[in-house]
C-alpha cells in the first residue's frame, strides 16, 4: 500500500474518535469480456475502480449514483458474492480480503500485501492495521503472521457471514418459493449454531413480530405475502443472524411509495433498537437524505464526493453531485428549480475516459481534467471531493 492509497482510504474518516466497522481501501473489481472460439479475454469491464470509504459503527452510509456506476457491485464485492480484483476489505479491524480464497491464494495475498513490505528495513506503517500486523510479524515472525491471517479460514468465513448480511432489492426473487417462512428465516441461524432447533418457532416468531408480521404467518409460503411484507421478511432474516453490518441494496426500490416509507421507518427503528450499521445503496437522493448520516457519491466506478449528509445536500462541490441534486423533485408546482442538464451519455466502463472520468460531460471542464485524474481530497472539514475545481459550478 502506498501513502496515496492510505490517504484515500481514510478520506471519509473525519471523526477519528468513532469506531470504524468497515473500511474499503482502493477496492477494484473488473469483469472479463471473452470472445472467439477459445473464449480469450479481450477486454475488462471496470465496474469498480479504486473505491475507498469507511463506515462507522451505528451509522447509516448512503452510497448513491446513477445506474451502472458500480454501487451494487461494491455491495456484492463486500459480501464476497464477487471476489475483488484488488484492494482491501477491512471489517472490525481485520483484513478479510483473503477469507474466501483457496489457502494458497490467501498465502500469496498476505505475501504481496504485507510480508513483502514488512521485510523492508525502511518499512513505515501507513495505518493502524499495518502497525498491528507488523507487531505480530516482529514478535512471532513470518509464520506467526501467516498463522494469524490464514489459519482456520473456515471459522473466519463463518464469522464474516454472520457479521455482514444483505437485504436484496427484489423481495419477490430473494425468498425461496418452495420453503415456508419459518424455514427461510431459521436456515441461516441453525447453520451457524445461533440457536437450537427446538427454539426455532419462538425465535422466528419474535423476529417476525419485530418487523410487524404476525408470528402465525411463519407457516405460509412467500407467494402469500405482499411485496412490502416480503421485504419485511427479508429484514427479519438478516436480523436473526445478529449482524454488525446490513447492506441494503435498493431495499425499497421495488415497493410502492406508500409501503416504502413504512419499510424505511421500520429499518430506522430497528437500527436504534439493535445498534445496527447500514450501508444503504440507492439512486433515490430523497430517500438517502432521509435515512443517511453520511453520503458517498459514485460515478463510473469511482467515488467523486463524500461528506456528512447536511454538508453534501446544502453545498455539493462536485459538478456531478450538483447535477444529481438538481434532479431531485420539489413538491411545489410554483417553485421553478434550475436544472443542470448533463450533455451526452455515461461513457463505457470498458474504456473509461482518461483523467477525470466525468470530464466529457462536465460543464466546467478544463484541459487538465482530461489529462490528470483528480484524487479524493479534503476541501472542507470532513468534505472530500475528487475534482480539480471543486465548487466552480
Amino acid at each position: 500500500m502506498t501513502n496515496t492509497n492510505s490517504t484515500v482510504s481514510r478520506a471519509v474518516a473525519g471523526e477519528k474518535k468513532k469506531d470504524v466497522l468497515l473500511r474499503i481501501d482502493n477496492l477494484v473489481k473488473y469483469f472479463p469480456i471473452r470472445a472467439g472460439v477459445f473464449k480469450r479475454i479481450v477486454a475488462w469491464v471496470k465496474a469498480v475502480d479504486g473505491v475507498s470509504f469507511e463506515v462507522y459503527k451505528g451509522e447509516t452510509v448512503g452510497l448513491v449514483g446513477e445506474s451502472g456506476c458500480g454501487k451494487t457491485t461494491v455491495g456484492m464485492t463486500l459480501l464476497r458474492l464477487y471476489e475483488p480484483t484488488s484492494g482491501r476489505i477491512i471489517v472490525d479491524g481485520e483484513d478479510t480480503t483473503h477469507y474466501f480464497l483457496p489457502k494458497w491464494k490467501a498465502r500469496r495475498y498476505v505475501e504481496k500485501t504485507y510480508l513483502s513490505r514488512f521485510r523492508n528495513s525502511n518499512f513505515q506503517p501507513v495505518d493502524e492495521l499495518d502497525r498491528k500486523y507488523f507487531d505480530i510479524f516482529t514478535n512471532k515472525g513470518e509464520e506467526g503472521l501467516l498463522e494469524y491471517l490464514i489459519g482456520d479460514l473456515e471459522e473466519k468465513r463463518l464469522k464474516f457471514r454472520r457479521d455482514i448480511q444483505i437485504v436484496f432489492q427484489d423481495p419477490y426473487s430473494s425468498l425461496n418459493p418452495r420453503m415456508r417462512v419459518k424455514n427461510i428465516l431459521a436456515e441461516g441461524p441453525l447453520a451457524h449454531g445461533l440457536f437450537k432447533k427446538a427454539e426455532t418457532i419462538d425465535r422466528v416468531g419474535r423476529a417476525l413480530e419485530e418487523v410487524g408480521i404476525h408470528p402465525t404467518h411463519m407457516y405460509r409460503f412467500p407467494h402469500e405475502f405482499s411485496g412490502g411484507q416480503r421485504q419485511r421478511i427479508g429484514i427479519a432474516r438478516a436480523l436473526l443472524m445478529n449482524p454488525k453490518l446490513i447492506i441494503a441494496d435498493e431495499a425499497v426500490a421495488a415497493l410502492d411509495v406508500s409501503i416504502r416509507s413504512q419499510v424505511i421507518n421500520l429499518m430506522m427503528d430497528l437500527q436504534k433498537e439493535h445498534n445496527l450499521t447500514y450501508l444503504f445503496i440507492s439512486h433515490d437522493l430523497s430517500l438517502i437524505k432521509y435515512i443517511s448520516s453520511r453520503v458517498v457519491v459514485m460515478y463510473l466506478g469511482k467515488v467523486v464526493e463524500t461528506a456528512k449528509k447536511k454538508d453534501l445536500f446544502e453545498e455539493p462541490l462536485h459538478p456531478y453531485t450538483k447535477a444529481l441534486m438538481s434532479a431531485i423533485p420539489v413538491p411545489n408546482p410554483e417553485y421553478k428549480k434550475q436544472r443542470i442538464i448533463l450533455q451526452g451519455d455515461v461513457p463505457s466502463p470498458v474504456n473509461p475516459p482518461k483523467g477525470c472520468h466525468f470530464h466529457p460531460r462536465c460543464p466546467v471542464a478544463k484541459p487538465i481534467c482530461s489529462q490528470e485524474r483528480p484524487e479524493l481530497r479534503e476541501v472542507k472539514p470532513d468534505h472530500y471531493v475528487a475534482c480539480h475545481f471543486p465548487g466552480s459550478l
